[in-house]
């Protein structure tokens, strides 16, 4: 199966829809306790138990998408920690200035 490429700003009103489902129906962790995937700073192990669900996910890259729409700063969206989504948020806004 092909992974859909990462839509950078989607519409959060207006979620990626398959059929009748929308990629949070679809995601991995629909029947995890969400406090996984909020561990303390610092919870290397907590951390890569969340990682470790969404390395099995097939829309990480939507949740991820929509964690960079919305701003989420903390928690573990599309397999990527708030460090992670820092780093890849600067590096977006530099390639945007950068293209003019």
């Amino acid at each position: 199966m092909n992974e859909a490429p990462l839509l950078i700003y989607p519409s959060a009103a207006q979620p990626a829809v398959y059929g009748a489902l929308s990629w949070r129906d679809r995601a991995a962790c629909g029947d995890t306790d969400p406090n996984l995937f909020f561990p303390d700073d610092g919870d290397v192990i907590g951390t890569e138990r969340a990682k470790a669900v969404c390395a099995s996910c097939p829309v990480a890259r939507h949740c991820l998408s929509f964690a960079l729409e919305t701003n989420q700063v903390e928690g573990v969206w599309g397999g990527t920690t708030k460090g992670d989504r820092r780093r890849l948020r600067r590096q977006l806004l530099k390639e945007f200035r950068e293209a003019g």
